[in-house]
């Protein structure tokens, strides 16, 4: 797993910003260089095209794919799909659909596979809006058509705040690369960059990122964001994994969502939504459920919504505890093309009805699986299975012969006890 964090030192960002500005006031006759006078235009233009962005949203879609030696290409291991956000300058994220961003590290949603952060919005800043930095003009070139300047960049590791973190094992790196800016505009068009002085404690022989930008129309202005993004890790045994990020629906981020920070209390931009009371429900409570849509294996990305519905009142002795049509909500975490039996694996998280609603601790009742599968019409044959997954409100789905499962696929669950799985 790696977890890139870039630290933006401020006093840094704001002695640069002030530097470049009086250059690009100097006049062309000053005796600086050129290519110094260019550059603090660039850098200028830059700070100033980060400084306006508004808070913003978009939905981040991630291909992760490895080869393993000797094999020569890629191979897709799953596709992860989140809501990311600049709101003041931070970095949030979200599932999609999520009721709240949390400023919860990214690695505690996120725990299977290489994910880092940054991309979205904070590498651009620590090259082009702080001192840290040294550069070198390459000259005028072309980038995919367009006419460009292109710069090399290096941070030390003293400087960087380039953090990585492989299993345990964590460190902080250098990192040195290029960038792009349209020789017309002065916009950035790509950012790349690869690690150095990588610690060896962490078994990695490179890094290598890639942020492609452009402008977007954000309301009824247009701003420059990035567009996709590559990342690529190298092992000390030449095995590589790679992720491949774009952004889409970008919209700015106006508070409907409630952004919740470690040192205090949830912060609303609008007015409180009512929600029904949180209800605990009985151990051993039975629950028939059914899923409200298929689900396609080649474009299931984990991260993805699904829900379920009560298709029977859920009783204890002839009372109704849970009324028929209460909606079950959870995400796709996993995703298997790869190796083996493709399966996908769902973790239903939430029960809500009109007059309640529960953290859901049931676990799929082995018992009652085959009937209901037969009952749903969907066919046993070439080996297609369910299973309960390791934590309570798990189910993963097994499909050799077929890459969707079907709407209405019946689940029956029992609740638990939801003080043992504290």
């Amino acid at each position: 797993m790696l977890a890139r964090t870039p630290i933006i030192k401020p006093m840094r960002g704001v002695w640069a910003i002030v530097f470049g500005a009086a250059l690009a006031a100097a006049p062309q006759d000053s005796g600086l260089p050129p290519e110094l006078l260019l550059l603090a235009k660039v850098k200028l233009h830059a700070s100033e095209t980060l400084d306006r962005l508004p808070n913003y949203t978009c939905i981040e879609t991630i291909e992760r794919s490895a080869r393993m030696l000797p094999a020569k290409k890629f191979r897709l291991s799953d596709t992860l799909r989140l809501e990311v956000a600049l709101v003041d300058g931070t970095e949030l994220f979200a599932w999609p659909g999520a009721k709240k961003f949390e400023t919860r590290d990214l690695r505690d949603m996120v725990q299977q596979g290489a994910i880092g952060n940054g991309d979205f919005a904070l590498f651009a800043k620590s090259v082009l809006q702080s001192g840290a930095p040294t550069y070198k003009y390459q000259g005028e070139t072309s980038l995919d058509g367009t006419p460009a300047f292109k710069w090399d960049f290096r941070v030390s590791v003293l400087s960087s705040g380039y953090h990585l973190k492989i299993g345990d094992q964590q460190g902080m790196a250098g990192f040195h690369g290029s960038f792009w800016a349209d020789a017309k505009t002065l916009d950035l068009l790509r950012l790349e960059f690869e690690a150095e002085d990588i610690p060896t404690n962490l078994d990695l022989s490179r890094t290598f990122s890639r942020m492609d930008y452009s402008r977007r129309k954000i309301g009824d202005s247009e701003f420059l964001l990035p567009i996709a993004s590559d990342l690529t890790l190298v092992d000390m045994r030449g095995n590589e994994k790679r992720n491949r990020m774009t952004f889409s629906d970008c919209r700015q981020y106006v508070g409907e969502s409630v952004l919740r920070f470690d040192e205090g209390p949830a912060v609303e931009a609008s007015a409180p939504v009512k929600t029904a009371p949180l209800v605990d429900l009985p151990v051993g409570l039975g629950l028939v459920t059914a899923l409200d849509a298929a689900i396609d294996l080649g474009r299931a990305s984990i991260g993805d919504p699904v829900r379920a519905t009560l298709t029977e009142n859920a009783k204890i002795k002839r009372k109704t505890i849970v009324p028929k049509g209460a909606v079950l909500s959870g995400r796709i975490v996993e995703v298997q093309r790869t190796a083996g039996i493709p399966y996908v694996t769902l973790q239903f998280t939430e029960l809500e009805w009109p007059d309640g609603r529960s953290v859901f601790t049931a676990v799929l009742d082995s018992t009652a699986i085959y009937p209901l599968w037969a009952r749903t019409g969907l066919a046993r044959s070439g080996g297609s299975s369910l299973s309960p997954a390791l934590r309570p409100g798990g189910v993963r789905l097994s499909i050799p012969s077929s890459s969707k499962i079907g709407a209405g696929l019946g689940l029956f669950w029992r609740m638990e006890d939801s003080s043992a799985n504290r």
